[in-house]
């Protein structure tokens, strides 16, 4: 079960980019290896949009690079 955090390793905004946001996500992941989690934060509808579009980017380029989606798990709360 996660835990919260103190601090998000990611802060989104309305003028955050989606695609450098993924790549973010997917570099914090492999540095934090097969169990590594990565927190992501924002306030307001735009910049969860971005955040989401993100996730879904990084999900992607995941699931390229290992050929199965099996590895990964994406848990929202808000």
């Amino acid at each position: 079960e996660p835990t919260a955090v103190e601090k998000a390793d990611i802060v989104v905004s309305r003028e955050t980019n989606p695609g450098l946001t993924a790549a973010e996500i997917a570099r914090t992941l492999r540095a934090r290896g097969r169990q590594g989690v990565v927190s992501i934060s924002g306030m307001g509808p735009v910049p969860m949009n971005r955040a989401l579009k993100a996730i879904v980017l990084a999900r992607r380029s995941a699931s390229i690079a290992l050929e199965s989606e099996s590895d990964w798990r994406t848990a929202v709360f808000l």
